[in-house]
C-alpha cells in the first residue's frame, strides 16, 4: 500500500552539556512523543545536518607510533625493541626543518633507538616530494654491531598479550599501539597477526634498500606518505538499524562474515586543513632559505542533507524511549581526546538536527 507523511519531528541535539556520558558519546531518555508512531503507522529517522568544531588532532594516538626492532644477526633472535611515538599535532607539511612530519619522525626514531642502543645514533629521515615517499636512513655503528633493525606498524584485530611468538614481547599490554594506522601515515605495510614466531618473519613497515653491519641502513616506503590517515567522521547510533558494512568498520570484528548490520547513521568528511605558505628557494646552495606560514582558522566538520534523505534509517520499532548518539573514526574508535580536560570540557561536543517522519498507509485511488 502506498504511504504518505502524515507528521514530522525535528529532534536538535547538543553534546556540550549532557546527562549521561560525555561529549562524545551520550545517551538521552526521550519523551513519549518524540519517536514513536501508532501501531498501523511507521518512522524514518535521517540526519538534517551536523556540525562540530575539528579539535583532534590528525596525527594523534591512534596513528602515531610504529616500532623499531633488533635481532641478532647469527641467529635472528629477537634482542631488542622501543615504540617510536611520532609528536601529535596537524602538521602543515612534511618538510619543515622545525614542524614538518619528516623531522618530527627523526627525533622519533633517534629517541628510541639510542634508547634501546644505550648510545647516541645517526637518524636521517628524507621526503622527496616528486615520488611523496619517505626515505630513513640509520647509521647503525659499533653500539648495533651484530644486530639488524626492522621497522614494523602493528594493526591487530582483537590483541591478545596472551598468545605465543614474539608479538606479545614487542607490544606488552599497550593494547594501543596493537591497533595503529601509522602505516597510511609512513606509506609502509602493516603486520595484522597476533602470532608471530621470528623476527624475519614480520612485515616490515618499509622496503630494505641496503643493510650494512655497523654501517648504514636504509629504508624506503611502498607509497606516499600522508598528513592524516582518517578522511571521514563517523556518526553512530544504538537504533535499530536498517543499515549494512563490511566488517573492518570495526576494530574489533573478523572479516566473517564480511557484511555486517551497521549502527553507523552517518560518513561525514572531514575537511583538509587549509594552510598555505611561500617558500624562498635558494638555486645556488639548492635549498630552502626562508618559509612564511599563513595559519588557518580551525576547521569545522558540518554536514547538511541534500533533501534526498541521505543518512537515514526506517524504524522498526513504533516506539523508542532513548537514543544514544556517539562520534567515532572508520574502527569504531571514539574520537582521540588531546587531554582528558578536553573531555571534562565538553570541548569535543558535536550538534545535531534529526527529523523523524511519520507514515501513514493510505488507500489506493
Amino acid at each position: 500500500m502506498p504511504k504518505e507523511i502524515v507528521e514530522t519531528r525535528n529532534l536538535f541535539t547538543d553534546s556540550a552539556e549532557v546527562i549521561s556520558g560525555n561529549c562524545r558519546d551520550f545517551s538521552m531518555n526521550l519523551p513519549q512523543g518524540v519517536l514513536r508512531c501508532n501501531p498501523d503507522q511507521s518512522m524514518r529517522v535521517t540526519l538534517n545536518t551536523f556540525s562540530m568544531f575539528k579539535n583532534f588532532y590528525d596525527i594523534n594516538k591512534y596513528n602515531s607510533v610504529f616500532y623499531v626492532i633488533a635481532a641478532d644477526r647469527a641467529t635472528g633472535a629477537l634482542t631488542g625493541s622501543a615504540p617510536v611515538v611520532i609528536e601529535n599535532g596537524d602538521y602543515q607539511g612534511f618538510t619543515g626543518v622545525q614542524f614538518g612530519l619528516c623531522a618530527k619522525i627523526q627525533a622519533a626514531l633517534i629517541t628510541a633507538i639510542t634508547a634501546a642502543a644505550g648510545a647516541p645514533i645517526s637518524v636521517e629521515c628524507l621526503y622527496n616530494r616528486l615520488s611523496r615517499l619517505f626515505t630513513i636512513n640509520i647509521n647503525q655503528g659499533v653500539a648495533l654491531a651484530g644486530k639488524q633493525l626492522f621497522l614494523t606498524s602493528f594493526t591487530i584485530a582483537n590483541y591478545d598479550s596472551s598468545v605465543g611468538g614474539i608479538v606479545p614481547t614487542i607490544i606488552a599490554d599497550t593494547e594501543v599501539n596493537a591497533f595503529q594506522s601509522t602505516h597510511i601515515i609512513m606509506g609502509g605495510c602493516h603486520e595484522q597477526r597476533n602470532q608471530v614466531d621470528t623476527v624475519a618473519d614480520l612485515t616490515e613497515m618499509f622496503k630494505r634498500a641496503s643493510d650494512v653491519d655497523q654501517g648504514l641502513v636504509s629504508f624506503v616506503g611502498y607509497y606516499n606518505a600522508n598528513l592524516r590517515s582518517e578522511t571521514n567522521l563517523y556518526l553512530r547510533t544504538d537504533l535499530q538499524s536498517t543499515s549494512f558494512q563490511t566488517a573492518n568498520f570495526d576494530i574489533g570484528d573478523n572479516l566473517f562474515p564480511y557484511i555486517v548490520n551497521s549502527n553507523i547513521l552517518a560518513k561525514i568528511p572531514i575537511p583538509p586543513n587549509r594552510f598555505s605558505y611561500v617558500e624562498e628557494y635558494n638555486k645556488t646552495q639548492n635549498q630552502v632559505t626562508s618559509v612564511f606560514d599563513y595559519e588557518a582558522d580551525c576547521e569545522t566538520i558540518t554536514f547538511m542533507d541534500n533533501g534526498n534523505n541521505v543518512f537515514s534509517i526506517l524504524m522498526a520499532s513504533k516506539g523508542v524511549g532513548s537514543l544514544r548518539l556517539f562520534i567515532t573514526d572508520s574502527f569504531g574508535r571514539v574520537l582521540p581526546e588531546i587531554s582528558k580536560q578536553q573531555i571534562d570540557c565538553s570541548a569535543l561536543a558535536f550538534t545535531t538536527s534529526l527529523r523523524v517522519d511519520v507514515f501513514q498507509e493510505t488507500s489506493a485511488s
